[in-house]
């Protein structure tokens, strides 16, 4: 789409400081800066990025969508973007229920990891209800089913893949608020 990748870097789990990456890419002068990482690190990177004054729009992934991005990054986090599978728009009783519980039992909100893993262990439980304990018999239930979580409608590729929307959230006031969009392809 006319895109051009003008630098790459790769940085450890648990690093805290990328001023040094930060100021590289500061110099090359990016429109987009793509950060998948998990909360920690990208916290750090966007409130880094901002005290040299790197102003691109900063994208991340999934394991970036937690509060506690917003805690660590403080305002630095505004107008950042998140790509996340996405999570139905409207609470369905399943995922109230889920959330519900949740916070009764840990004290805080769900992340999106943990309504992630509750869907594959809930789908896992159920192609073995179906098929049995055959692996092959429950890779097949896995393929031909339609299954529907916490997260919403799910369903497998013949690859094996989750054949589902992503959503685009942006952080604004301190909060995460999805985007009303739709893919082009």
């Amino acid at each position: 789409m006319g895109g051009k990748i003008v630098f790459e870097a790769t940085y450890q789990p648990g690093e805290k400081n990328f001023k040094d990456i930060l100021l590289k890419i500061k110099n090359v002068h990016p429109d987009v800066v793509y950060f998948p990482g998990n909360y920690q690190e990208s916290g750090f990177i966007l409130k880094q990025a901002r005290e040299i004054r790197l102003f691109a729009i900063f994208v991340g992934g999934d394991g970036s969508y937690s509060p506690e991005l917003i805690r660590i990054a403080g305002r630095s986090a505004e107008g950042s973007y998140y790509t996340i599978m996405s999570l139905p728009k409207e609470a369905n009783d399943k995922l109230k229920n889920f959330i519900k519980r949740f916070q009764k039992r840990y004290g805080q909100s769900p992340g999106v990891y943990d309504a992630y893993s509750y869907d594959a262990l809930y789908i896992i439980a159920k192609a073995i209800k179906i098929a049995g304990y055959d692996s092959e018999k429950i890779k097949e239930v896995l393929y031909s089913h339609t299954f529907y979580g916490v997260t919403g409608k799910i369903k497998f590729t013949k690859y094996g893949d989750v054949d589902k929307p992503y959503a685009i959230y942006v952080i604004k006031d301190g909060n995460f608020v999805a985007l009303d969009w739709t893919p082009s392809w």
